[in-house]
């Protein structure tokens, strides 16, 4: 007979599973019925459903915990609150959970943003607002940025309280009442409340109304014309036509710096001079901007005059053997500025060509010419103190035919502000 007690099998569980940002207290194998606590590190808390303790039974099989799927979650203290707004929810925030500010009534999100949110992640050491908070502060005094048809606004887009714009007529209008160019406006703070545009209040209004720009032509005595020009008798050749596009804000760069402008012009010169010279062209025959009329354009004007589209320079610019004498054409010598190169530069720049020649390909194109005979067959729109001064050096710069050719260049006298067109 043995006097020990008979011996009995415990079943017995394994460590619990590990929990992301979780631990379990006691760790490691319990026996049966022992209670283990489940909890979350520091920033992170049990998702909901989640348990938070488990107690190790015994299935018949061995020992296994009767609650399991523990889960912890980031959590974001509460976003700090916002001196003249609200924040929603103001209470601690888990990962994924999005908090709002609004601002109180005649309080305005800084920087002109309509609303605000901001979303609880999870940095891997807890939780973390994506945007840090907001200022909620007086509403500022905005005007809402303003259209003119035909018109140049500068500078475009929203004013704010004091600041001013300016307005032009593009070429070929002007302002339909005694209206002084450039006209300003300035923004004020609306004494009626504003208006709200796409949930921004915008509560400053123009001191003024805006002008309306109309043609310089009515439509009345257009129709005087006995043939009315077609679009494609209107061309001019391509550097001309997109210049004059942009300068009347039709165009694809109608905001061009001043020194593009200049370019954009020295090619468009070289065009018309070049056209000038050869017979099957001239550019006798040009628009109201003295801009030459391509191939159809001229064959209309030589069979309709007299006709208000077409401006004539004179049987002499239409005699392609005669360089530089009177009536001959000659580059532009006053080009207005437009856009908001007009603020900085308000006074128009000049032109002047050698023909026969071309822009030497070299490093400075300005002061380097090939010319027929190496020596150039007439400088016209000479100005002192341009590129055009320039003694062509025929030992350095070389020679060849370049008759039927333009070297162009457009600037302001006596400066470096000059601009070449095309080399060839």
């Amino acid at each position: 007979m043995y006097d020990k007690p008979a011996a009995e099998c415990r079943a017995k569980c394994s460590g619990y599973p590990a929990i992301e940002h979780g631990q379990v207290s006691p760790s490691g194998a319990v026996w049966v019925d022992t209670r283990i606590s489940i909890a979350c590190k520091e920033g992170y808390v049990l998702e909901s459903g989640s348990p938070s303790s488990a107690t190790c039974v015994d299935t018949g099989e061995g020992g296994d915990y009767d609650a399991s799927g523990a889960v912890c979650v980031a959590v974001c203290v509460a976003f700090p609150e916002v001196e003249f707004g609200t924040v929603t929810p103001s209470g601690e925030v888990r990962a994924g959970d999005v908090v709002s500010v609004v601002c109180d009534e005649g309080y305005a999100l800084e920087g002109h943003a309509a609303v605000f949110s901001t979303t609880c992640e999870d940095s891997g050491l807890g939780g973390e607002f994506d945007r840090s908070p907001p200022r909620c502060v007086e509403k500022p005094v905005y005007c809402a940025g303003v259209v003119v048809e035909h018109g140049y606004v500068s500078p475009d887009g929203d004013l704010v309280e004091g600041a001013s714009i300016s307005v032009t007529c593009y070429q070929g209008f002007h302002f339909d009442e005694d209206v002084a160019s450039p006209f300003t406006a300035t923004c004020i703070k609306d004494d009626n409340g504003g208006e709200s545009i796409n949930g921004v209040d915008y509560l400053g209004v123009l001191d003024l109304a805006m002008p309306v720009c109309v043609p310089d032509i009515d439509e009345e005595e257009k129709q005087e014309d006995a043939v009315i020009m077609s679009a494609s008798e209107k061309g001019l050749y391509s550097q001309c036509m997109e210049w004059r596009d942009n300068k009347d804000g039709v165009g694809k760069k109608n905001n061009l710096a001043l020194r593009k402008q200049m370019a954009q012009m020295a090619y468009c010169m070289q065009q018309d001079c070049q056209a000038s010279l050869k017979a099957s062209l001239t550019c006798r025959w040009t628009d109201g901007n003295r801009l030459c009329y391509s191939m159809a354009g001229q064959g209309f004007c030589g069979r309709n005059i007299p006709n208000s589209a077409c401006q004539d320079l004179g049987e002499a610019a239409g005699d392609v053997t005669n360089f530089g004498g009177d009536g001959t054409w000659v580059p532009l010598t006053s080009v207005e500025v437009y856009g908001s190169a007009a603020l900085l530069a308000s006074s128009p720049f000049t032109c002047n060509c050698f023909k026969g020649c071309a822009h030497y390909t070299g490093s400075n194109k300005l002061n380097k010419y090939r010319c027929t005979n190496a020596t150039p067959a007439a400088v016209v729109g000479t100005i002192e103190g341009s590129p055009a001064q320039v003694v062509v050096d025929t030992n350095n710069y070389g020679s060849g035919d370049k008759n039927g050719e333009c070297a162009c260049s457009c600037g302001y006298a006596g400066t470096a502000t000059w601009e070449a067109g095309d080399a060839q």
